[in-house]
């Protein structure tokens, strides 16, 4: 994208009536698919350390930017008052957040802003709309170079007690904001500089490969709070060998390629996610190709961090509700082939683990809210669609077999759902609302029918890194008995809401498969 040239006095009337950093006038628009919806979306992290003190140091941000081909930045450590003269260079929208140095760049409209004034809600249709939050958090102290220099001892509990002391009510502060946000619905992707490494780049392997005397396994509280927060690290799903990739983002030098003998690099330049995105390609910016940290050089580069950008495929949600087969129209009685019957098409695929990385598979897989998971809210979405369509199924009891063992269908978040008029789902009593619930099946639970106030009951976590003996624990309060509009699914006559906690595991590590 070339640069937009205007004139001074144009120029100057635009900056003087932009609203709210928002320039109002201009946009380069991503091209949408042929139903009109944005269906790819590129993100950047990006500290510019002291890039734009010079106008020459301007114009190589821009250009920086722009190789990147991102559509929306979250700049760290850039003057506030050179911000409209990038986003006017750029033909960007922008925001200044709370904080002098933490911007926002967007290709797309900015509609509003988290109650903290740490993220935006960016409109990238009329009808999609994603959130930004963007960090840049303590630099210090800075635990690899304190295990560097003697000063922090190698011991896990220690480096991760002194990571938390020096960024973890910072961190809180974002969890807590994000909270509208999450719960929109919406994808929500986090930038920053967060100044400290990943716990999944700290790992037993990686600090058997290095050279570093320093170097250990640590679960750095950062980086595994936003994970259990539900949010991806966006790197490393695309790129998730941290041994041979190690990506590090700190540091091409000061500026580059100037550096201290004794410099610790690492990846602290990160972008997460959650919702209806998937990652499809990520690549650092950087100074010089030749260097294994760097995918994409770029001459003259002029910042202490290596940029990082991510590239996703947003769920078109142009499918017709309830087509699971996708063949134009919805019908059906389950009695049909997959081919000409939804029903039948719903319940082969629902009743599949769903490992597909794109929107298409997961959706013919019975996956029709999209999150990645088989559980009740497609069948919820499903009987929706029927209904909404003049149809009637109430055949799940013989589709669907019973478990061995009834499962425990709990439900994300606090809900209150109407379904049909004819039956409701009481609240969840939520004690942690930033640790997601979760659906679980053929797991075997001591859960009787009978009307019950509290109960705890001992689940297996399916995933290999929590470990073949470890447990969760459900603990949960049912606030009414209701009857099961699914028949035989789920506990026989009755529909149990509980609250998830994992303990030991991270959320997103605990299968969430029926």
């Amino acid at each position: 994208m070339n640069n937009i040239l205007l004139g001074n006095a144009l120029r100057n009337a635009i900056l003087r009536n932009s609203f709210l950093g928002v320039i109002l006038f201009y946009s380069l628009p991503v091209t949408p698919n042929a139903s009109g919806q944005i269906t790819e979306l590129g993100v950047m992290t990006f500290n510019v350390w002291i890039g734009e003190d010079t106008q020459t140091g301007q114009d190589k941000l821009v250009e920086i930017i722009q190789a990147g081909g991102a559509d929306i930045i979250g700049i760290q450590e850039m003057n506030n008052t050179i911000l409209p003269e990038i986003a006017l260079a750029l033909g960007f929208y922008y925001h200044q957040q709370s904080g002098w140095d933490i911007q926002i760049l967007s290709r797309f409209p900015i509609v509003g802003q988290s109650p903290g004034n740490l993220g935006v809600e960016i409109a990238l249709t009329p009808n999609v709309n994603v959130w930004l939050f963007n960090a840049h958090l303590a630099a210090y102290p800075y635990q690899p170079y304190d295990l560097r220099d003697g000063s922090l001892p190698q011991d896990e509990a220690a480096v991760i007690a002194a990571a938390y002391a020096a960024r973890g009510s910072q961190v809180t502060t974002y969890l807590d904001d994000m909270n509208a946000a999450l719960a929109s619905g919406n994808p929500i992707f986090f930038t920053g500089d967060f100044n400290e490494p990943s716990h999944l780049d700290w790992t037993q392997a990686a600090a058997d490969s290095t050279d570093r005397p320093f170097d250990l396994k640590v679960a750095y509280p950062t980086s595994s709070r936003i994970r259990n927060a539900g949010m991806q690290d966006s790197f490393r799903a695309v790129r998730s060998n941290e041994v041979n990739e190690p990506a590090y983002t700190w540091t091409p030098g000061a500026p580059p390629p100037n550096l201290d003998a004794n410099e610790v690099h690492d990846r602290i330049d990160i972008i997460y996610h959650t919702g209806f995105v998937i990652p499809t390609n990520a690549f650092t910016i950087g100074l010089d190709s030749s260097n294994p940290n760097t995918d994409l050089g770029v001459a003259g580069y002029n910042s202490d961090h290596r940029a990082v950008v991510v590239d996703y495929e947003i769920a078109a949600l142009s499918f017709l509700p309830g087509d699971v087969n996708l063949d134009g129209l919805l019908s059906g009685d389950g009695t049909g082939s997959w081919a000409e019957d939804d029903v039948t098409a719903f319940i082969a695929g629902w009743m599949t683990v769903v490992t597909e990385d794109n929107f298409t598979e997961r959706w013919m897989k019975g996956d029709l809210n999209l999150n990645g998971r088989s559980e009740i809210g497609d069948i919820i979405e499903f009987q929706q669609a029927l209904l909404a369509a003049g149809l009637e199924f109430l055949g799940f009891e013989s589709l669907v077999p019973e478990p061995a063992s009834c499962p425990l269908a709990v439900i994300m978040g606090i809900i209150s759902l109407f379904v049909f008029g004819f039956w409701s789902l009481g609240s969840v009593l939520m004690q942690s609302p930033r640790v997601n619930s979760k659906v679980i099946r053929d797991q075997p639970l001591n859960l009787t029918t009978r009307p019950v106030q509290e109960s705890r009951f001992p689940i297996r976590a399916l995933d290999h890194q929590c470990g073949a003996s470890s447990t969760i624990q459900v603990q949960g309060v049912i606030r009414t008995q209701l009857p099961h509009p699914f028949g035989r699914l789920g506990c026989r006559g009755s529909f149990a809401i509980a609250r998830l906690s994992a303990i030991d595991c991270h959320q997103d590590e605990i299968a969430s498969i029926l």
